[in-house]
C-alpha cells in the first residue's frame, strides 16, 4: 500500500474517531441532563407541596381564630369550623404526598414528625372547641385550651425549608448576618 492511500485512510480514521467521540459526548450529556431534569422536577414539586402545606396550615390556624372571634353566631362558627377541617385535611393529604417525594432521610423523618404533631394539634383544637362551646363561647377559654399546640409544628415547618436552602450535607451551612454578630459578641 502506497502513501497516497495510507494518508487519506489515516485522516478518515481520525475523523471517524473524532465523530464517534463527539456523538458519545452528546449522548452522555443528553443522558445527564435527563437525570438532572428529573431530580430538579422532583425537588420543585416537593417545594411546591411544602409551600401549599404551609399555606393550608396558616389558613387552618386563622380559621381557628375566626371560630373564636365569631363563634357566638352558630352559622359563622360552623362555616369557620368547616374551613378549619378542610385545611386540616389538605395539610394531611399534601404532607403525605410530600413524603412520597422526599428522599433525604432527615427531611423524611421531619415530615413524619410534622404529620404526627399535626394530628396531636388537631385533637387539641377539638378539645379547645368543646371547652369554648361549654363555657358559652368564651374566646379566652378556647384560646387557653390550645395555647402553644402549634409551636412545635411551627418549628418543624420552618426547619425543612432552612435545610433545603442550605443544601445537602456536602455543602457547609450558611450563617445569616444577624447570627454571625450574635456569635461574635
Amino acid at each position: 500500500m502506497n502513501l497516497s492511500r495510507k494518508l487519506p485512510l489515516a485522516i478518515a480514521m481520525a475523523l471517524l474517531f473524532t465523530l464517534a467521540a463527539g456523538f458519545f459526548g452528546l449522548w452522555s450529556a443528553h443522558q445527564s441532563l435527563g437525570v438532572f431534569h428529573g431530580d430538579v422536577q422532583r425537588h420543585m414539586a416537593a417545594e411546591r407541596l411544602a409551600a401549599e402545606v404551609e399555606g393550608h396550615f396558616k389558613t387552618q390556624v386563622q380559621e381557628w381564630k375566626n371560630v373564636l372571634l365569631r363563634g357566638s353566631d352558630n352559622a359563622l362558627r360552623e362555616r369557620h369550623w368547616k374551613g378549619f377541617l378542610s385545611d386540616e385535611r389538605a395539610v394531611q393529604d399534601k404532607t403525605t404526598a410530600l413524603l412520597a417525594l422526599v428522599e433525604d432521610a432527615a427531611l423524611r423523618e421531619m415530615a413524619q414528625r410534622f404529620v404526627a404533631q399535626h394530628r396531636k394539634m388537631a385533637e387539641g383544637y377539638r378539645v379547645g372547641l368543646d371547652k369554648f362551646e361549654a363555657t358559652g363561647f368564651d374566646p379566652s377559654v378556647g384560646d387557653m385550651a390550645v395555647r402553644g399546640v402549634d409551636r412545635m409544628l411551627d418549628m418543624l415547618r420552618t426547619r425543612p425549608a432552612r435545610l433545603a436552602e442550605e443544601g445537602q450535607e456536602d455543602q457547609p451551612p450558611r450563617i445569616e448576618a444577624g447570627q454571625q454578630r450574635r456569635e461574635h459578641r
